[in-house]
């Protein structure tokens, strides 16, 4: 970390999903101020309200706490569906529904009550958290990057400007992690948000409306849910052939 007399140790951060900006504010939080250069670079023009929605257990409520977000976070939910760590709560309806007639399975019930956002909450709050000291470059898309004994060196294409290549340098921490070679579990997820307002058109009663629900089925499951005061319904479904698994 940095002295008195030092620069402040950089660390850039690829990506302004909900991964790096958590660990900005991480950084940020708890590593005193002038130690730490945080800069997160992000290949798209903009960060846009995209992604569908977070469920969030109580341990990751925990977490959220430590890092001064649970306030603003709370405020975003309806009083009846604010987290808690105790209380026994339904997590899950679980519905058998690859038949003609559906057959109820289990409720899922556990002691901790979670609660759900739309991803482009969460990562606005995360946004506005962090000190104004954190750079956040916009269209920089990393392009390919060197590693060396004491230095990593990171190329980025500046999408606003053609042709135009930035390079930074950064100091290489000892590697504390083995390398894995991942292998492709044969799922495949497919997310959207579905608007309330029509789905109650057409469906007025639908079980979404209130609670969890996971719909399966041989290699196939869907997942639903509220979110954002009921507008709308995050819709999850997931699809697996195990005979695809394959080296990424």
């Amino acid at each position: 970390m940095a002295t008195q007399n030092s620069k402040p140790f950089r660390v850039a951060i690829i990506g302004a999903g909900i991964g790096g900006l958590a660990l900005a504010v991480s950084l940020t939080r708890f590593i005193p101020e002038g130690a730490i250069q945080v800069d997160i670079y992000e290949q798209m023009h903009e960060i846009k309200e995209i992604g569908a929605g977070i469920f969030c257990w109580p341990r990751t409520w925990g977490i959220l706490q430590r890092l001064g977000l649970s306030e603003a976070l709370e405020r975003l939910l309806d009083p009846d569906r604010k987290p808690d760590t105790a209380e026994r709560t339904l997590i899950m309806k679980v519905i058998k529904s690859d038949r003609k007639e559906s057959v109820k399975v289990l409720d899922f019930y556990k002691n901790g009550k979670p609660s759900s956002y739309h991803r482009a909450d969460m990562q606005k709050t995360m946004l506005d958290s962090l000190p104004s000291s954190v750079g956040i470059h916009l269209a920089h898309r990393i392009v390919s990057y060197d590693e060396h004994d004491d230095k990593v060196i990171m190329n980025f294409e500046n999408r606003l400007r053609r042709n135009a290549i930035y390079s930074l340098q950064l100091t290489r921490l000892p590697d504390q992690v083995e390398s894995i070679n991942p292998v492709w579990s044969g799922s495949v997820m497919y997310r959207s948000l579905i608007d309330a307002s029509k789905l109650r058109e057409k469906y007025p009663n639908h079980i979404s409306f209130e609670e969890p629900i996971q719909f399966i089925g041989v290699g196939k499951t869907i997942v639903s849910y509220p979110i954002v005061h009921g507008r709308y319904i995050n819709f999850a479904a997931n699809v697996t052939d195990y005979r695809r698994k394959e080296p990424v």
